[in-house]
């Protein structure tokens, strides 16, 4: 073997141990660039993991659509439920109450799916701010 391929091989072990781009910690937005592709962010403690297959923990800008489906089904069920049930309270109308509390307890948890959303949304949001600020700042 060559002097020279050893370099190389160290050269290649190195890009591959560590982060040469920018990445930024999933819950704090802390650039992980020059850190190992395995670890725990400095800032926040938060295991990471940036080997592309993984990506585990890292921030990724396209996840932050607002999750118009869930928020869609989850006001649809709650306002058909609240409709039956009001509905039911005329004394000529025959009695929608069963299916107005079956179509809340439905919308229930599209709520609660849709609020967990939402806060992951807003945080992530808060992450690229934090991000946007930092470039700005180095330039």
């Amino acid at each position: 073997m060559y002097p020279h391929d050893d370099d190389q091989e160290e050269r290649l072990l190195h890009q591959e141990r560590f982060i040469h781009h920018p990445q930024y910690c999933g819950t704090c937005g802390y650039n992980l660039v020059k850190l190992l592709m395995v670890g725990k962010c400095p800032e926040c403690g938060n295991e990471y993991n940036a080997r592309p297959l993984e990506m585990k923990n890292i921030f990724l800008p396209d996840h932050m659509d607002l999750p118009w489906q869930d928020i869609a089904a989850a006001g649809l069920c709650l306002l058909t439920g609240i409709l039956f049930i009001g509905n039911s309270l005329n004394p000529y109308a025959s009695g929608g109450v069963f299916i107005g509390i079956v179509m809340i307890l439905i919308g229930v948890p599209f709520v609660l799916k849709t609020v967990n959303k939402l806060r992951i949304v807003f945080r992530l949001h808060g992450i690229y701010r934090r991000i946007l600020k930092e470039q700005e700042e180095s330039e």
